[in-house]
């Protein structure tokens, strides 16, 4: 089953690197248009600066030498602000394109971060399994050390058992063997006894039939031969055990066979009391060994479970602990772009204005003021501008607002955008009440 996630891991992070790079090629292709689409506007605005320049120069020609000017002053500056008109309307819908660009450019890098950390979360996802399949390899590699410990604990105990087993029966053997033996010895020792008092009484008594005829017949002198050789046999078996058992008193050799008799009765009580104990022994192992197998395996569970639970809740406080970090990053880095775009069209009105002025087309200068004197400049130029100029009537500003679009491009992450006539660029709450202490609103 890890295998499986494994493998399923590795076709999430396949998909999401394809994923994530065909957001790239998409980002980049919407950039490079973005930015063709820019050179393109750039392009146009800097033709029709030298158009409204030329136009310029030769209002001032026109101004210093009256002869030169047509019949009709009313139509020429008729033609003058038409052609103000349309070069303001181009201008505003170029800014308006810009911005809609740029915000589409947010978007996608919006997009690519998200993508990005997508890949991440999966990557240490698939790092956590890697690392719990290899927790769970060893614990496995553990269990099957201890289970080969223990059946080679157990054969070994059974290998020394049957051993016991065969030492002990050998033994019994042993002394069965000897048993019968001395058995056999005490019967005919009683035997060869028997036989001694009953020829030393046969010699002691009268042999003959007959006290006549002074000589023993041939039945009572075979029953003597048989019985001394009988005797001589059992003296001489008497002799061999006397010799082997190196005790020449018959008394102290009864006694010692009689001690080895009780001592195999003992032998044999305590071989019966020895296969109770081992089979009590093997018991009390067989319990204990289940209640060590259900303690191991209840505290395995248990130990899994806490510890599943506390990596999950930690990765939780972490993964939430890095989107609050992500997103303090995106507000910064968005607020930061913002004020860059609020300073950049504060310096492109501030240019716009001094073209729209009366008098020679200023250079290019490099604007080192900060965001609030910039706006202030902006907007002493503004009013300058709008005192020289005359009020348009309400028909004429009506269709000239029908000409944006409905609504124009938000910026993301908490930026709040002026309404009005103009179109303006979007301005953060904080910087909003530092300019409106300059007047700007």
């Amino acid at each position: 089953m890890m295998q499986k996630q494994l493998e399923s891991l590795g076709v999430d992070e396949a998909i999401s690197d394809d994923l994530t790079r065909k957001e790239t090629e998409l980002q980049r292709d919407v950039t490079a248009a973005a930015h063709k689409r820019l050179n393109d506007i750039k392009l146009l605005h800097n033709t029709k600066q030298a158009a409204l320049a030329a136009a310029e120069h030769n209002l001032c020609a026109l101004q210093k030498d009256p002869s030169l000017a047509p019949t009709s002053s009313r139509q020429r500056s008729d033609e003058m602000d038409s052609t103000i008109v349309d070069l303001k309307d181009q201008m505003r819908r170029a800014h308006a394109y810009v911005r809609g660009l740029q915000h589409m450019s947010e978007r996608s890098k919006m997009d690519g971060h998200e993508h990005l950390v997508h890949a991440t979360e999966l990557h240490r996802r698939q790092t956590t399994l890697a690392r719990e399949w290899r927790a769970l390899e060893a614990r496995q590699h553990a269990l099957s050390n201890l289970v080969a410990t223990r059946e080679r604990n157990a054969d070994q105990l059974r290998q020394e058992q049957a051993l016991a087993a065969t030492r002990s029966a050998q033994t019994l053997s042993e002394l069965r063997n000897k048993l019968e033996q001395s058995a056999v010895l005490e019967r005919r020792r009683v035997e060869a006894d028997k036989k001694r008092a009953n020829l030393v009484r046969t010699f002691q008594s009268p042999l003959l039939n007959d006290t006549g005829t002074g000589h023993l017949t041939r039945t009572n002198t075979k029953m003597l031969l048989f019985r001394e050789a009988i005797l001589s046999t059992s003296e001489e078996q008497y002799d061999m055990l006397v010799t082997e058992a190196g005790e020449p008193d018959v008394i102290q050799l009864i006694e010692r066979y009689v001690a080895f008799h009780s001592d195999y009765k003992a032998l044999i009580q305590m071989d019966g009391e020895s296969a109770a104990a081992v089979a009590d022994l093997e018991l009390r192992l067989a319990r204990l060994e289940g209640e060590l197998r259900d303690l191991q395996a209840s505290g395995v569970e248990q130990a899994v479970e806490t510890q599943r639970r506390a990596k999950a809740r930690l990765e939780e406080e972490l993964w939430e602990a890095r989107v609050c970090e992500e997103k303090v990053d995106s507000t910064h880095t968005s607020l930061k772009q913002t004020l860059s775009v609020l300073r950049q069209g504060f310096v492109a009105i501030t240019e716009l204005v001094q073209c729209l002025d009366d008098g020679p087309v200023p250079a290019k200068q490099k604007h080192d003021d900060t965001l609030l004197e910039l706006a202030s400049k902006c907007a002493d130029l503004v009013q300058r501008h709008l005192s020289h100029q005359q009020v348009l009537p309400t028909t004429t500003l009506q269709e000239f607002m029908e000409q944006f679009p409905p609504q124009p491009p938000r910026l993301p992450l908490d930026v709040e955008e002026t309404s009005g006539d103009d179109e303006t660029l979007p301005i953060p709450s904080k910087d909003r009440q530092q300019l409106a202490h300059a007047g700007i609103r």
